[in-house]
């Protein structure tokens, strides 16, 4: 007869069933908010250098502009696009780098969490939808 049992090591555990005074850490508003935040931050950066490398290849116009003006100019729009492009959560790489900040946070706390605990996403989603976390 063959088990069908996962082993204990394989099944998926969480912070609250392993460390709940971990899990707390984790799932605090203010610590979910910094790692909403950071996750933001990253995605603005990395829309920023893919914009950049796209406008390397356009040339400005010589009657109406160019020169070292409009190269320190280009760079603000470029920051610019790429902070608009993160706020808009269009492509949702922060939402993707925020829940694998907190899986590892919970699995620095405590090496037997292999999962996101419900409650720290459910205060992800809330903090997104604009709810307040009680």
């Amino acid at each position: 007869m063959v088990s069908t049992a996962t082993p204990s090591a394989l099944r998926p555990t969480t912070l609250s069933q392993t460390n709940p005074a971990a899990l707390a850490k984790v799932q605090d508003p203010k610590n979910v908010a910094q790692v909403k935040k950071a996750a933001k931050n990253f995605e603005a950066m990395y829309v920023q250098e893919m914009l950049q490398h796209m406008w390397d290849g356009v040339q400005t116009d010589k009657e109406f502009g160019g020169g070292h003006g409009e190269e320190i100019f280009r760079s603000l729009m470029i920051e610019q696009y790429g902070k608009i492009v993160a706020d808009s959560g269009q492509t949702k790489i922060s939402d993707m780098l925020a829940k694998e900040m907190l899986r590892m946070q919970e699995k620095q706390l405590d090496p037997r969490s292999n999962v996101v605990s419900a409650p720290a996403l459910k205060t992800l989603e809330m903090q997104a939808s604009g709810e307040s976390h009680e």
